[in-house]
């Protein structure tokens, strides 16, 4: 069995990091505080977020995908403030808007159906990038 240890990958021309454009792996990930201040704490290839009202979120990507075809996928915890544990079971889904190339709109509710902010709001997008 052979063993690769690599420090650091680099693009062809040896001046920065390997693109990922074709291979199937998370285009764009974010992990969101959606209360008070609303900030990324961390996130891969979206540039910003704008805060549409209670819970809702268009988040915009730096390097925008191939189309609005892509795949996405979210995640919600922290009902109170950013260190409480759920209370209930909020969710996340699309918004109204229709993905675009460029942006993805996020609706975090409460298992009533009703819009809340969340401590933690995690998104991820899977496809091509442009």
């Amino acid at each position: 069995m052979s063993e690769l240890k690599i420090a650091t990958l680099s693009d062809k021309a040896g001046t920065g990091p390997v693109t990922l454009t074709g291979q199937v792996a998370v285009k764009a990930w974010g992990n969101l505080n959606g209360l008070g201040a609303i900030a990324y704490r961390n996130s891969f290839n979206i540039s910003s977020v704008t805060d549409n009202g209670t819970g809702d979120y268009t988040h915009t990507f730096t390097n925008p995908m191939a189309d609005a075809n892509y795949s996405s996928f979210g995640a919600t915890n922290g009902t109170g403030s950013v260190s409480s544990t759920n209370t209930y079971s909020p969710w996340i889904h699309a918004g109204q808007a229709i993905p675009t190339a460029s942006t993805y709109r996020t609706i975090s509710m409460s298992g009533g159906g009703t819009p809340i902010d969340v401590g933690f709001l995690h998104v991820g997008m899977v496809g091509d990038l442009a």
